[in-house]
């Protein structure tokens, strides 16, 4: 990935994971209702990776147009070699720790048929996080049967029966039909993705000020409870619409912007939407108190960070080497966090500051080494036995 400005979201969503778990793990860090109400948007995060990865495929499949095969095998190459050590560290994890993982949920992580509902194999409790890949490859092999002359047509298709998926993910009920209808449901998240870079031309964000104003939205979105459902589709739908700006920022200088745009994002697309969601807030929200002042404060922030003239987000060097670093290490980061950090935490106990000192470098570190040199042999081997087929 090449844009500095996506390598910085595709990173921070993965930090934003790392904290959620990092505080969730540790008794007394998890205890402190502080630190919970600045660390509980780890799902939201992964809906931005959804976004973001069906963003990143239509860019690649323009440059690539590789066929359904090689499709596959490229995205397999990306994700399994870690995805792999993740479930074997999410293994290790529990012989260490002492948590239970049946053989039918290993094998269903290996086959991607985990999912926190478990409707074919529950996800390892020692690496919960495996359960987007579930999601994820699902959306490729959909995908990669669209690949072709009527590729659009079956794309719009497909976007057609996720929205309908989304009202059915509430009532049925039966394991291997609510698996898939939770499958196609999310994917309208990840042709969000595939639809923004995909009608680029036609939209165009003001600026930067506008691009953080609707991103300022996002907390406030993620507390909307729109049925008693944790996982709730529909509001993750909504808070992926939500991100569309900031995304459509973050590629338009990418782009040439020669043709006429269908519409210009601006300030007040964003005040509008910002008192839809406060409206949203009160009448779809259980959040109170310190929590509600939150959410209501950042967009109110980003507002008056708006009518400052002269006032912008600087892109010097160190945010870019910033995201490129993070934006690196980000995959390996996010699929072998959890199961570093419950080990560590099951021999440091309660003292958060031997946990924090050992876990935060190790898998860093980890992270880094398993994307420079794990990755990096993988892909290496995979280009000497397809020199014809270079990723």
């Amino acid at each position: 990935m090449k844009n500095w400005k996506l390598e910085f979201i595709r990173g921070m969503a993965a930090l934003l994971v790392f904290v959620c778990h990092f505080v969730s793990i540790n008794p007394v860090l998890k205890s402190n209702k502080n630190l919970n109400l600045i660390s509980n948007w780890g799902t939201e995060a992964v809906i931005i990776f959804f976004v973001l990865s069906g963003l990143v495929i239509n860019i690649v499949q323009k440059k690539k147009h590789s066929g359904r095969k090689q499709f596959i095998l490229n995205r397999l190459l990306r994700i399994y070699p870690q995805y792999a050590a993740g479930i074997l560290l999410a293994v290790i994890a529990a012989k260490i720790t002492g948590n239970a993982i049946s053989w039918q949920s290993i094998i269903g992580a290996f086959c991607f048929t985990s999912t926190i509902e478990g409707h074919i194999s529950t996800v390892p409790v020692t690496n919960p996080v495996i359960w987007s890949l579930s999601f994820e490859f699902f959306f490729y092999v959909v995908y990669a049967l669209t690949i072709g002359k009527w590729q659009q047509k079956l794309l719009f298709s497909w976007f057609a029966i996720a929205l309908c998926c989304i009202p059915a993910f509430y009532v049925v009920k039966s394991d291997v039909s609510a698996h898939f209808v939770s499958m196609f449901a999310f994917s309208g998240i990840w042709l969000l993705g595939y639809y923004i870079y995909e009608y680029r031309n036609r939209l165009i964000v003001q600026n930067i000020k506008v691009g953080l104003l609707f991103a300022s939205l996002l907390p406030a979105i993620s507390r909307y409870q729109l049925s008693p459902m944790y996982y709730d589709v529909g509001k993750y739908f909504l808070f992926a619409l939500a991100t569309a700006p900031l995304f459509v920022y973050s590629i338009q200088d990418n782009y040439s912007q020669k043709q006429k745009t269908t519409l210009k994002i601006s300030s007040l697309h964003g005040i509008a939407a910002m008192l839809l969601v406060f409206a949203g807030l009160y009448f779809f929200s259980h959040s109170r108190g310190i929590a509600n002042l939150l959410y209501v404060a950042l967009p109110l922030a980003a507002l008056i960070y708006m009518l400052i003239p002269g006032l912008l987000l600087r892109q010097n060097m160190k945010l870019k080497q910033f995201a490129h670093f993070f934006g690196f290490i980000s995959y390996s980061v996010y699929i072998i966090h959890f199961p570093i950090l419950l080990i560590i935490s099951y021999f440091t106990g309660s003292n958060y500051i031997l946990y924090a000192t050992i876990g935060i470098p190790l898998i860093f570190a980890l992270s880094y080494l398993l994307e420079s040199k794990y990755q990096a042999f993988f892909n290496r081997l995979f280009r000497q036995k397809n020199s014809s087929q270079p990723l």
